[in-house]
Order: C-alpha cells, then sequence, then structure tokens
C-alpha cells in the first residue's frame, strides 16, 4: 500500500471521525428522544383511550339498561291491561281482524299505511313493506284451535288497540310489535298486519315458554327472530294470570336491535375499523365457567328467514386466552374493564361493563393503531428531521472527503522523496552495511527521522560487537559446567543449570579430590545474584578460586570458605555476592562433609524411611561481602543404600504460577519423594518439569534454576 493512500486514510480519519462521531451521536440522541416521545406518547394517548372507552362504554351500559327498565315497565303495564280485560265480562261482540283478512285484502281496517320500519325480509335480502293499522289489531288462532272456544277471549281483548295505542305513543322508536298470546290458543299483535304462516302457535315460541316458566312476575328478555319482518329481534314478555291466579298466558312487546343497541358516537378515525359487540352472558360447555355470545351481529338479521329456528350465535373469543379468561372472570364478577387483546388477528382495545342484572355485557373493541395513531404521526415527524439531517452531514462529509483526497495527494509528494531515501537506506543497513546515510533536510520531523537513521548503523554495529562477546561469554560459561558428572561405585550423581537468559548466575560444579584419597568428590552448587555478564563473570571467578582452594584444604572445609570468602570480596564490588554449597563426598566411606555460605540447606531424603531432612549449615554467611566471616563445615554423614542428596538453588522453590503463588520447598520434597525409586537423572529430570510445568502461563522464566541430585546405591 502507497503512502499517499496511508495518508489519504489517515486524514480521512483524522477530519471524518470526529464529524462521523457527532454525527452518530445526534442520530442516536435523536433515537432516544425519538423512543422516548413515543413512548410517551403511546402511554399518554393509551391511558386517555382506556379512560375514554371505560366512561363510554359503563355511560352506554346505563343508557341500555334505562331504555330496557322503560320497556320492561310498559309491558308490565300492558299485562295489568289485559289483566283487567280478562277479569271484565265479555263485551258485545264485534268485529274483529283476524290473520286471513289482512292476507287476503278482503277486509281491512280503513287506516292501512306503510312505514320504514315494517317490513319483511325475502330470500334475497330484499325489503318489502307491510301494511299496518294503528286503529286495529290482528288475531291470530293457532292450528287445531277451535274459534269458537275462544270467542269470548278474544271479545275481552277486542279493545286492547285503545291500550296498546297509549303504550305505544311513549317511545314509538322501541317498540315493533305489542302482542298478547293465550293459552287457550290465539295471538293477538298491534299494530294489526298480516303475515302470519298457517303454522304459527305462540305458545311454543322461545319468548312464550320463557315467560310461562318464569318463577317471578318478572318480564324476561329473549332474542329471536320475529315471525312477521324474519328480521332478530329483542322480545320482552311477562306472563298474565286469570281473575281465579290461573295461568292465562303471554303479554310482550318486540323492540328493534337498533333502538335498543343504540349506535355509540366514536370518534370518528375509530369509527370505520372499530367494533361495538353485545353479547349473552351464558353457562359455558368448555372449561370457563362462563361464555360470551354475540347477538348483535349484522348478519343475524338474515337467519330470521327462517323464523322457527334457534339462532346461531357467536362466541365472543380472543386471540390471546389467558387475557380471555381474565375477562370472563371481571364479567363474571360484574367488574367493567379495559384489556389489550387480538381480536380476529388485530391488537386491540377491550372496553367492557356488564349490565345489573349480569346477563348482558357491552364490549367496545377499537384497533390499538388507531389509537396510538397519533403518536405514529409524531414519530414519523421526528422520523423525517432524522432523514433530513442525515441527508445532510451526509453532503457535508461528501465535500470534506473530495477536499481530504486533493489535500493527500498534494502533501504525500512532500512525503515520498525522504521515505524512499530511508527505505534505500534501511536496504544497505539489513545488508550489513552500517555506514549507509541519508540525506534529509526537511526541517520538520522526517528530518529528524534521518538523523535518527544516521545514528542506527553506529549503534548496531556496537549492537553486533556486544552480541558476538555475549555468545562468546556463553560458550565460555557452558564450557566452565560439568559435561557430565562423576562416576562413582556406589552412587549415582546427576546435575544440570537451567538458565533464564544467554548468561546465568547459577554455578554447580563436580571436582576430582583424587589426591585427598581414592573415591572423593567435591560437590560446589552456588548462586550469584543477578544474571547477565557480570554474574557469569563472578560465577567463573568464583569456581576458580573454589577448585585453588579444595586441594590444599582438603577436610578443613571452614577454613577453606573462609580464604575463598577473602578473594571474593577483593574482586566483587558491593552489588554482588554469591551463596555457595560445597560437600566433600568420600565414596569409599560413604560420607559426606559440607559447608554453606549462606545457601539454602541440601535434602536429605532418608531411603529405609522415607523421611526427608535438611541438612543445616551452621548459619555461614554468604561469600563476598564482609572478609573477616568465619565459616564452619558440617557432618560427616554416612549415605545409606537409596538415600537421596538434593542441593538446588531458589531458583525452584521460589518459582511463581500466574496466581502469584510459589512452588515450595515442599512441592519440591513431595516430587523428589515420589520418584525416589528412580534414576539420579530422572528425579532431576521430574523436578525441574515439575517446576516449568507449575510456572507455565506466568510469563518468562525469572530465575536460574540449578539441582544436583546425589543417589546412593
Amino acid at each position: 500500500m502507497t503512502i499517499r493512500v496511508r495518508l489519504l486514510r489517515v486524514m480521512l480519519v483524522i477530519a471524518l471521525a470526529p464529524m462521523l462521531l457527532v454525527a452518530l451521536d445526534h442520530h442516536l440522541s435523536t433515537r432516544r428522544i425519538q423512543s422516548r416521545v413515543e413512548n410517551i406518547a403511546f402511554e399518554s394517548l393509551e391511558n386517555d383511550a382506556r379512560n375514554y372507552l371505560q366512561g363510554l362504554v359503563g355511560d352506554y351500559v346505563r343508557i341500555v339498561e334505562r331504555d330496557r327498565e322503560l320497556v320492561a315497565m310498559t309491558v308490565l303495564a300492558q299485562a295489568r291491561e289485559v289483566e283487567n280485560r280478562l277479569c271484565a265480562p265479555p263485551p258485545k261482540p264485534s268485529p274483529v281482524f283476524l290473520n286471513v283478512n289482512y292476507d287476503k285484502q278482503d277486509r281491512l281496517p280503513d287506516d292501512m299505511q306503510t312505514l320504514d320500519k315494517y317490513f319483511r325480509l325475502d330470500a334475497n335480502q330484499k325489503k318489502h313493506p307491510i301494511p299496518v293499522s294503528f286503529r286495529e289489531q290482528v288475531f291470530v288462532i293457532a292450528p287445531g284451535v277451535n274459534p269458537e272456544s275462544v270467542q269470548q277471549d278474544m271479545a275481552r281483548l277486542s279493545t286492547m288497540p285503545e291500550a296498546y295505542a297509549r303504550l305505544y305513543q311513549f317511545d314509538p322508536s322501541m317498540k315493533t310489535w305489542m302482542y298478547t298470546a293465550l293459552e287457550s290458543g290465539f295471538h293477538s299483535s298491534y299494530p294489526g298486519h298480516g303475515g302470519y304462516p298457517g303454522d304459527y302457535d305462540p305458545r311454543v315460541r322461545e319468548w312464550y315458554r320463557k315467560a310461562k316458566q318464569q318463577d317471578t312476575l318478572e318480564p324476561v328478555w329473549t332474542i329471536f327472530p320475529d315471525v312477521s319482518t324474519r328480521t332478530v329481534t329483542l322480545t320482552c314478555s311477562m306472563s298474565v294470570f286469570r281473575p281465579n291466579g290461573d295461568f292465562a298466558g303471554v303479554t310482550a312487546i318486540d323492540v328493534p336491535l337498533a333502538s335498543v343497541l343504540n349506535e355509540l358516537h366514536l370518534p370518528t378515525e375509530w369509527k370505520k375499523s372499530s367494533r361495538v359487540l353485545h353479547a349473552l352472558v351464558q353457562p359455558a360447555d368448555r372449561d370457563e365457567a362462563i361464555r360470551l355470545t354475540v347477538f348483535n351481529q349484522k348478519s343475524y338479521e338474515y337467519q330470521g328467514l327462517k323464523w322457527k329456528k334457534q339462532l346461531d350465535f357467536e362466541t365472543l373469543r380472543s386471540d390471546n386466552p389467558k387475557e380471555m379468561i381474565a375477562l370472563l372472570q371481571d364479567v363474571a364478577e360484574g367488574r367493567p374493564g379495559v384489556r389489550r387483546m387480538g381480536y380476529q388477528g388485530r391488537d386491540m382495545l377491550w372496553a367492557y361493563s356488564v349490565y345489573g342484572d349480569g346477563e348482558l355485557v357491552s364490549v367496545i373493541l377499537v384497533p390499538y393503531e388507531q389509537v396510538v395513531a397519533g403518536a405514529r404521526r409524531v414519530d414519523a415527524v421526528i422520523e423525517k428531521i432524522t432523514r433530513e439531517a442525515l441527508g445532510i452531514t451526509g453532503f457535508i462529509l461528501l465535500w470534506v472527503i473530495v477536499l481530504v483526497v486533493l489535500l493527500a495527494f498534494r502533501r504525500s509528494r512532500m512525503l515520498t522523496q525522504p521515505i524512499r531515501q530511508l527505505a534505500d537506506g534501511a536496504k544497505k543497513l539489513t545488508g550489513g552495511d552500517f555506514d549507509a546515510r541519508v540525506e534529509i533536510h526537511t526541517r520538520d520531523e522526517l528530518e529528524e527521522l534521518g538523523n535518527v537513521f544516521n545514528a542506527t548503523g553506529p549503534a548496531l554495529r556496537e549492537r553486533e560487537k556486544m552480541k558476538e562477546s555475549l555468545a562468546l561469554a556463553m560458550e565460555v560459561q557452558q564450557h566452565l559446567l560439568p559435561h557430565t558428572p562423576p562416576k562413582l561405585e556406589g552412587f549415582d550423581i546427576a546435575g544440570a543449570s537451567r538458565y533464564s537468559d544467554e548468561t546465568g548466575g547459577d554455578y554447580y560444579d563436580f571436582i576430582d579430590l583424587a589426591e585427598l584419597g581414592d573415591g572423593k568428590v567435591g560437590i560446589a552448587v552456588g548462586d550469584i545474584t543477578g544474571h547477565g555478564i557480570g554474574a557469569a563473570l563472578l560465577m567463573a571467578s568464583a569456581r576458580a578460586v573454589l577448585r585453588s582452594h579444595v586441594a590444599t584444604h582438603g577436610d578443613d572445609l571452614g577454613k577453606m570458605f573462609e580464604d575463598i570468602n577473602v578473594h571474593l570480596v577483593r574482586d566483587t564490588g558491593d552489588e554482588r555476592f554469591l551463596t555457595l554449597f560445597y560437600g566433600l563426598l568420600d565414596a569409599k566411606h560413604r560420607t559426606l562433609r559440607w559447608v554453606s555460605g549462606g545457601h539454602d540447606p541440601a535434602v536429605w531424603l532418608h531411603g529405609a524411611t522415607g523421611q526427608i531432612e535438611e541438612l543445616q549449615t551452621g548459619g555461614g554467611m554468604v561469600l563476598g561481602v564482609l572478609e573477616d566471616v568465619p565459616y564452619k563445615g558440617s557432618g560427616p554423614i554416612t549415605l545409606e543404600p537409596g538415600d537421596i542428596l538434593a542441593v538446588g538453588t531458589d531458583g525452584i522453590w521460589e518459582a511463581k504460577n500466574s496466581a502469584g503463588d510459589m512452588f515450595t520447598r515442599r512441592r519440591m520434597f513431595d516430587v523428589i519423594l515420589a520418584n525416589a525409586d528412580k534414576s539420579a537423572a530422572e528425579i532431576h529430570q521430574a523436578v525441574v518439569e515439575a517446576v516449568v510445568a507449575f510456572h507455565e502461563g506466568a510469563g518468562p522464566q525469572e530465575d536460574d534454576i540449578t539441582l544436583v541430585i546425589v543417589k546412593a546405591l
């Protein structure tokens, strides 16, 4: 990728990032405001709609109850008029109008007229006017009834038109037909009209049977197809009795559903998609306690064509069964409410209220989208403003990009030449030409970079020399360490150092002391402070001093360490010192003498008992600090077959894991004990592997690891 492209990218990021961040922040802020406004608007509109609908349906129910009570009072007055006439002696017979007179039109009242409310539906749902008389009524004698047997009752009720007319005038819109049917077998209806089927018997009609079965002297309500109009009618009926208390028959009033269940005045935007349902509260045939059967469906009007058939009411259900169960519970307990539920696949608000007798419930269903339409409009306005703002921001960003591209390519020319010089110089430098130079005079950071580059060659030359010296020091140090352990009869010996750097500060040695006697070997383990060249040099010096004193001092280990300490104090500065363990192993007598200068105790595992003992050092001070320091040798101890002697540096037990916990000497003891039956080399390997595994994941090795194992056979 060229510098121009990179520069362009950088400049685009510098120029566009703040603008994009501001635009993003503005967009997110607008979205948050939009969400908050939308939530507040939704909540406010929904609460307002709930309160409005609850009040509306409650008021509506009270109005309908008032109308029902008015109709019931009219029926009660009508029943009293009928009973008064049944108590009176039969009047002088006067001409009456039978159904056949109206149908054949051979004899009709002289006031026959047609009104919009009186019609009959045919099979094609077409309305045909029904002529009516408001001065006369019609008499219908049931099939199989002898006209002479009902002649006196018909004469008694022949004067009912004046009572019907008086009651009709209270509220004509609430009445279609006013009629009375007696158990003796005839039916009279006002206003007078024809159209009754030849097999019509009022005594089998639902309104008649329910009133007859009523235990109390109160009106009952029935919804049934009207035999005259073939439309669904709401009927209020009541039993009438003869003077001796015997059941005489039933008087009733047909009320148009539209007049009782007046249309609600909903807001204009709700009218089209809202529904107002009225339902009967009836026992359920399922798990629910009750069910609601809707009786004001528009389609019910045409079920009346089959006037003998019971109406097939729709059961009111919701798409949310749990909410519907809660609504039914409210209705069963007479509580009004408003719920948000699905209805026929649409999200709706249901406002409902139960009538006082608990038999009817009115429900208003308004689509939720219509309720929150205002919030949607607010949301749309904010969305439009947001899009416009983003459009302006995008236009500005486009111009910024054009300017940045032009500027980037212009500035890149000032950069490419110095960079090419640096690239060419770098190639020479990587090829080993430490004298490579560049000439950059731009009076800016590039010139400074050129100066740094020119100083890099000499620095690399010095570093290369240092690297070669370090490699040589590492090679020398490795040659100073034993390559193989000594071969002693009755003993298995192993040892090694694992450095954390190229050169380390740990030291171990096996010194052949044949001049002191057969089978004698000196074992040394030391730990010099620090790492690197200084520690390696001190280690070489300590090795040379030690080797020069071991043969001359023999068994006097304390005196030997005192002399060694004097040499090291004079050869080292104040910042470095040495801990050193030295043991004189006598293979012939299987004994060990030792001396320590500040080194951690060696470990002695008794093969016979499995017990571990630390060889006490006598408290000798570290070497190389003070000259006049006494040292005292220890031992001898006798090593029995199976005994193991382990001498190590603190890089073993002070190694840390990723949690900062140390390996500890206790873990080292456990590893040695677990591998006591193995060779010295295998024991050494087991300890080192345990330390490395423990330290895994905690970073690079921090300290040198040195360990010598001596196993008695």
